[in-house]
């Protein structure tokens, strides 16, 4: 069998849609010819190749489409009748992922900071994701179910939790959004289904009872 084609990260352009433009140039025309564009593709990295697409008047740019999430290999081909192949083992011309299955992500219920950490609200999700960026997280703040959101921070790591110094005048609840973002540009937004008491319930304790004085009976 052959080897697998190593490929760099660098090297791999993330769509999240099957259907795609693609630009390019043909170099030295000949008037007159019944020359067109081919575009091959290869889902197993260069081990076999399927006939993608065509333009026959090589009017750069091609509208493509992919038949399916995952990473293809893309080879262009000038042709005149029969159709070209590239070759076993042949390297492509650009590599591309399609990815258009949004991240999956849930909000937990936050902490309110005691002690040491009061004023301050720990901030728990969890995310997950094939593709996920480098930094994916970005959580927003609002005192209105339907908003304006404010930002808390964007561009966390997804550690699953995060400290946030609660503002001053924030009111005693307020609701929490958070959204997830992969490589391809798939965006995943939780808002929390009720609001987060930020002033926690003061408790009342029974001391005991006694009778009242009435008035005029001492």
């Amino acid at each position: 069998p052959m080897s697998t084609m190593p490929i760099s990260p660098g090297e791999i352009q993330t769509l999240n849609t099957l259907k795609f433009a693609l630009d390019y140039a043909v170099d030295e025309v000949r008037p007159g010819s019944a020359e067109k564009v081919e575009f091959w593709l290869t889902r197993d990295r260069g081990r076999s190749w399927e006939r993608l697409g065509d333009d026959a008047d090589r009017r750069s740019p091609a509208e493509l489409n992919l038949p399916c999430d995952g990473l293809f290999g893309i080879a262009l081909r000038v042709t005149t009748d029969k159709p070209i192949s590239p070759l076993p083992g042949e390297n492509p011309d650009f590599w591309i992922e399609v990815d258009t299955t949004k991240p999956v992500a849930s909000l937990l219920p936050p902490t309110l900071g005691t002690g040491p950490e009061a004023g301050s609200l720990m901030i728990l999700w969890t995310a997950s994701d094939r593709g996920l960026q480098p930094e994916p997280i970005s959580l927003y703040y609002s005192v209105r179910p339907e908003g304006p959101w404010t930002t808390i921070a964007k561009g966390l790591r997804n550690e699953g939790v995060y400290r946030w110094s609660l503002p001053g005048m924030v009111g005693s609840q307020l609701f929490l959004r958070l959204e997830v973002a992969d490589r391809a540009g798939n965006v995943t937004r939780v808002d929390s289904k009720s609001p987060v008491q930020i002033e926690p319930k003061q408790r009342i304790r029974v001391l005991g009872v006694t009778p009242a004085k009435m008035p005029g009976l001492d």
